[in-house]
């Protein structure tokens, strides 16, 4: 039950379909792990098993997951082989734009594991999409026609939201003449899509335009990526920030610590912690730092280039408010100002900020002198909640400490 229960939660009973086998197994190595925590702590609770044997419980997690990825990849490799032979497939007609049906091509015909493929396009453009109902009605004939000359076993529609009547046209015709599937893939080539879903609520069938990759089973291997990884590097760098710190307290009069209100997951703000790197000055409003800023120390200067200033944010991500890897946390001034000029801008805080991001390692770090290198900064981020996974995360933190922590802005 521990196991059923601990599954269904990481979402691991779900069709295998397009999906990749790696994938499969961190979903079942999490639901396994799970497993065996649930099911101590009932045991334990219940009093069940008095004296539960922690060398069973270890042989039974790690036999069982073995056993269960075994047979997962038995029978992923016997489904990959028969549909690589034409068998268990499925043919499809595209109903859609020519732009739109080259994106779905596009997108599915590189998945491993499926069992579609495309047969046959029916080409809809912008001036049959802006017919009157009469004239659409033949453009439904057409698509029986064709039907009649190229069967297939499901018809997959592509088009905008705004063409929502010509769908019902369309799938109402082809309802009538046969009892073939019928797919809708709205266009939103319109939008700026954030780990897009559909799912349902209830006796409601949603379509999630934005949303955080951060959930179920996502959001157990970040939380414990953050704490572990966290903790250790936290523990590892502390001779270090004692060291800064008490540099930092002889050399500069003020506070060790610049502390500052962030925005942070769902835009909700947080208190970040750097080493000061510039002259107190209580009552400052922001401004940005610039070449030559003769506000900053001269161990700050230090500090920046080195960005041992970000060492305190360790204690950011220990407490839950940011992570080791994530789009970098913005002053409340900047975040008014960009959400402004950049469309989708706020969409960054769909996960928790980080110390190192995707864009940084790219060289985006630091000072942002024009709109579009924030531009730029941005598709980064966005990039990185698009395809957020704990092998990328992983690849930022090597290419961190590959690239070295010097930086070139003020």
């Amino acid at each position: 039950m521990s196991l059923y229960l601990a599954g269904y939660w990481v979402r691991l009973y779900g069709s295998w379909r397009g999906a990749r086998l790696g994938e499969l197994m961190v979903y079942l190595l999490l639901a396994w792990g799970l497993g065996s925590v649930l099911f101590t702590y009932l045991t334990t609770l219940l009093n069940t098993i008095p004296s539960l044997s922690r060398g069973w419980l270890l042989c039974w997690t790690v036999g069982g997951f073995g056993v269960s990825a075994l047979f997962r990849w038995g029978a992923y490799s016997v489904l990959r082989a028969l549909r690589r032979r034409g068998f268990n497939r499925k043919s499809v007609m595209l109903v859609a734009s020519e732009a739109s049906a080259l994106r779905i091509r596009q997108k599915i015909e590189g998945l491993p594991n499926l069992e579609f493929y495309f047969v046959d396009d029916f080409v809809l453009d912008q001036a049959h999409i802006a017919q009157t109902d009469e004239q659409f009605e033949g453009v439904c004939q057409q698509l029986l026609a064709r039907l009649d000359a190229n069967p297939v076993d499901e018809i997959w529609i592509g088009l905008p939201l705004a063409a929502g009547d010509k769908v019902r046209y369309l799938h109402d015709a082809v309802s009538r003449y046969s009892a073939l599937n019928v797919r809708y893939l709205p266009d939103l080539s319109d939008f700026r899509l954030f780990n897009h879903q559909v799912r349902q609520i209830g006796a409601l069938l949603v379509l999630d335009l934005s949303r955080t990759p951060m959930e179920g089973g996502a959001r157990l291997l970040k939380f414990f990526e953050d704490r572990v990884l966290g903790l250790l590097l936290f523990i590892v760098s502390l001779p270090v920030m004692l060291l800064i710190a008490l540099v930092v307290k002889l050399t500069s009069k003020g506070p060790v610590l610049f502390k500052q209100y962030r925005q942070g997951l769902d835009g909700k703000p947080f208190k970040i912690y750097k080493f000061r790197t510039m002259h107190y000055q209580p009552s400052a409003a922001f401004q940005q730092a610039c070449h030559g800023d003769q506000r900053i120390t001269p161990v700050g200067r230090f500090l920046r280039r080195t960005s041992l200033d970000e060492l305190p944010q360790f204690y950011n991500v220990l407490q839950g408010r940011m992570s080791i890897v994530g789009p970098r946390p913005h002053v409340m001034e900047q975040n008014v100002y960009y959400s402004k000029v950049i469309k989708a801008y706020m969409q960054r805080y769909r996960v928790k900020p980080g110390i190192t991001g995707w864009a940084q390692v790219h060289g985006f770090r630091g000072l942002t002198e024009t709109d579009d290198v924030m531009r730029k900064r941005v598709e980064y981020d966005f990039y990185y909640i698009n395809n957020w996974s704990l092998v990328l995360d992983l690849k930022i933190i090597a290419l961190t400490v590959i690239n070295g922590f010097f930086n070139r802005q003020p």
